[in-house]
C-alpha cells in the first residue's frame, strides 16, 4: 500500500458515524476494475449508508466530512484552489505522517466535477447528443459484448387466453453479438504553471478541463453517430437498412421531400415505435422545413390561437413534428435522414477515471499534471428504434 494515507467519515443508517481509512492506492483498485473513485467507494460502503445524508453518496459524505462538501460552491471544495489543498495550508483529516484525505480524494472530486459540468443543460451539440442515449450503462473492464434484441416475433403473435400456470408465447429475445470488442479510450488533462496553482480555482480548473474534454468528445461523437447509420466492423454492427423517399409519394426524389411522403415516413411502424428526433445535414434540414405540401397555420382571431389551415387533420395521426438534429457534413450521406426512437434506439456503455499513474504524481510529488481517461462505446440498443430514408 502506498504511503499517502487519510481517514474520512461515512454516515451509516441512523446517524451513526463509521470512519473510512482510505489511501492513493485507491485509484489504483479503481483502475483494475475500471470504476471511478467515487463509484469504488459506493460498491464498498454504499449498502449501509444513511440515504437522509448526501442521499446516501458515499463519495459525497467523505469529502463533506473533510470539510469540503462538493456542492457548496461559496466555501466548500469548489472554492479552494489547487494550491490550498496540495501545499498542506487546508487542515482536514489525516493519519500521523501522512498526506491529508482531501489530498488524496481531490483528484477524484475534480473529475466528479467535470463529469457534472458536461451534463448540464446546454443547447450544443454534446448536450442534447446525451439526450438521446436510451441507456447508460458503466462496464466494469474494458473488453464489450454488444446486446441484441430481435423482437420481429412480435408483429406475428395473436392475443389468446392461456391457462394460468401455461408457458407463455416467447416474442422477444435478448442475444449478444458473437464478438466482444475492446472500448475505445481517450485521455485528457492539464498542466499548471505555479501561478495557476494560486490563482485558478477548483470550479475554474473542472470547468477547463470540461472544455478541453468538450474537443475532443465532439469529434469522438460524430465519428459514434455515422457508425450508427453506416454500421462499424470493429463492434459488429452492420449498416442500416434504406428505403427511398419516392416509396411513401412518387412525386418524392431527387433530392425534394414532400408532406406527404414525410408524414408516411414517420408514421410506418407508429404502432410500435415514435420518431422523435431526425438526424440530417444542414440542407436536408432546409428539404424538411419547406417540403411540398407542408401544411401553414392559420390565427384565430378571437384568442390568437393556431389552427390548422385543414380542418380535417385526424386526431390518431400519431405523428409529431420531431426534434431535428442537424449534423456535419460527411457524418451521413447527404440527401439521408435517419429517424430515431429515442426511447429505445441508442445505447453506451462508459467508464470515466482518474489515472492512478498521474494522480499519484501530483498527490505524492506534488506534481502540476492533471490527467483523466474516459473510455466509452455507442451502439444501437434496439434497430427496429430506426428508420432511414433517402432522397436522392
Amino acid at each position: 500500500m502506498s504511503e499517502a494515507t487519510g481517514r474520512a467519515s461515512v454516515v451509516e443508517a441512523g446517524g451513526k458515524i463509521h470512519e473510512v481509512s482510505f489511501s492513493i492506492d485507491l485509484y489504483k483498485e479503481a483502475e483494475k476494475k475500471r470504476l471511478s473513485v467515487p463509484q469504488l467507494l459506493q460498491r464498498k460502503y454504499g449498502k449501509n449508508a444513511d440515504k437522509n445524508y448526501a442521499n446516501g453518496n458515499v463519495f459525497a459524505q467523505m469529502m463533506a466530512s473533510l470539510g469540503l462538501p462538493l456542492d457548496d460552491e461559496d466555501v466548500g471544495f469548489r472554492s479552494l484552489t489547487i494550491g490550498d489543498i496540495f501545499d498542506g495550508s487546508f487542515g482536514a483529516a489525516v493519519t500521523q505522517g501522512a498526506k491529508p484525505g482531501s489530498n488524496i480524494l481531490a483528484p477524484a472530486a475534480i473529475l466528479a466535477l467535470v463529469e457534472e459540468n458536461s451534463q448540464k443543460d446546454h443547447s450544443d451539440t454534446l448536450s442534447i447528443f446525451e439526450k438521446v442515449i436510451a441507456s447508460n450503462v458503466t462496464k466494469p473492464n474494458k473488453r464489450f459484448t454488444r446486446p441484441i434484441f430481435d423482437s420481429s416475433n412480435a408483429d406475428i403473435q395473436t392475443i389468446s387466453a392461456i391457462g394460468q400456470l401455461a408457458t407463455p408465447n416467447i416474442v422477444g429475445q435478448l442475444m449478444v453479438s458473437e464478438k466482444s470488442f475492446s472500448i475505445p479510450t481517450f485521455s485528457y488533462g492539464l498542466e499548471a504553471s505555479d501561478e495557476a496553482l494560486t490563482e485558478y480555482t477548483i470550479d475554474q480548473v473542472a470547468i477547463y478541463l470540461n472544455r478541453l474534454r468538450t474537443e475532443l468528445a465532439y469529434a469522438r461523437v460524430c465519428g459514434q453517430l455515422s457508425s450508427l447509420v453506416n454500421g462499424d466492423s470493429s463492434t459488429d454492427m452492420a449498416p442500416l437498412p434504406q428505403t427511398h423517399i419516392s416509396q411513401y409519394d412518387s412525386e418524392a426524389g431527387g433530392g425534394k421531400l414532400t408532406h406527404k411522403a414525410y408524414v408516411k415516413w414517420l408514421r410506418r411502424n407508429w404502432k410500435y415505435r415514435r420518431v422523435d428526433y431526425v438526424f440530417c445535414n444542414e440542407d436536408d434540414y432546409f428539404e424538411i422545413i419547406y417540403r411540398k405540401g407542408r401544411p401553414t397555420a392559420i390565427t384565430n382571431p378571437v384568442d390568437n390561437t393556431e389552427l390548422l389551415a385543414h380542418a380535417s387533420k385526424p386526431v390518431n395521426v400519431e405523428f409529431i413534428e420531431p426534434y431535428i438534429f442537424i449534423l456535419d457534413e460527411g457524418i451521413i450521406p447527404a440527401g439521408t435522414l435517419v429517424g430515431i426512437d429515442s426511447r429505445y434506439a441508442i445505447g453506451r456503455a462508459k467508464n470515466s477515471l482518474a489515472n492512478y499513474q498521474a494522480v499519484e504524481d501530483l498527490v505524492m510529488r506534488k506534481g502540476k499534471q492533471m490527467r483523466f481517461d474516459d473510455a466509452q462505446i455507442v451502439y444501437r440498443l434496439d434497430d427496429e428504434a430506426f428508420k432511414v430514408t433517402t432522397l436522392n
